[in-house]
């Protein structure tokens, strides 16, 4: 025991952001995201936009969206682009034949931590549509390309939020892909 202890050579403050759970966006400059409600959420894309948009929805709800994008090999995907390589697996292969939108939900991942009161199914549903109409209205600024709907591969909770979105907002929906979606 003494070795260990003096092996340590600092020891990491746990009040500092970053020691225990990643960094969020709010607090590392170099995390990609976008401004949803007045709010950062941790978002990532592949692909070109003028493919069909496809929006993956992590598990959770807690989760975060790297296992989608892991390479083959590493448990999960390092959160700084500049350090993956994508050509060795995961759902962001897609981007051959979709715009690919990965984002980390309210209170997740690489997004900004929330107190429990401010975190519902609602909020989550209402999040989605942020994220889905910035990307709609980004394609068709970019393109020219006027779309209404986009696709939902929901993992576990992913595809209980999915479902939940196409019940709200069935007319943004092209279709969802349900993958070990909760009860």
């Amino acid at each position: 025991m003494i070795l260990a202890l003096l092996s340590c050579e600092k020891m990491l403050d746990p009040d500092e952001a970053g020691n225990l759970v990643p960094k969020t966006v709010e607090e590392d400059n170099d995390l990609p995201f976008i401004i949803i409600d007045n709010k950062k959420v941790h978002v990532e894309t592949f692909g070109d936009i003028r493919n069909p948009l496809i929006v993956f929805l992590h598990g959770g709800p807690g989760g975060d969206y790297r296992a989608l994008i892991s390479e083959y090999g590493k448990e999960s995907a390092s959160p700084y682009i500049s350090e993956r390589e994508y050509t060795k697996g995961g759902l962001s292969q897609l981007q051959e034949n979709y715009f690919c939108v990965f984002y980390d939900q309210r209170g997740s991942g690489l997004s900004p931590r929330y107190d429990e009161e401010e975190l519902s199914f609602a909020l989550l549903i209402e999040e989605l549509d942020g994220v889905i109409d910035h990307f709609l209205n980004e394609k068709a600024t970019r393109t020219g390309q006027a779309d209404s709907a986009v696709s939902l591969f929901g993992h576990s909770f992913g595809g209980v939020l999915a479902t939940g979105y196409a019940n709200r907002y069935p007319g943004k929906v092209r279709n969802i892909i349900a993958y070990e979606p909760g009860p």
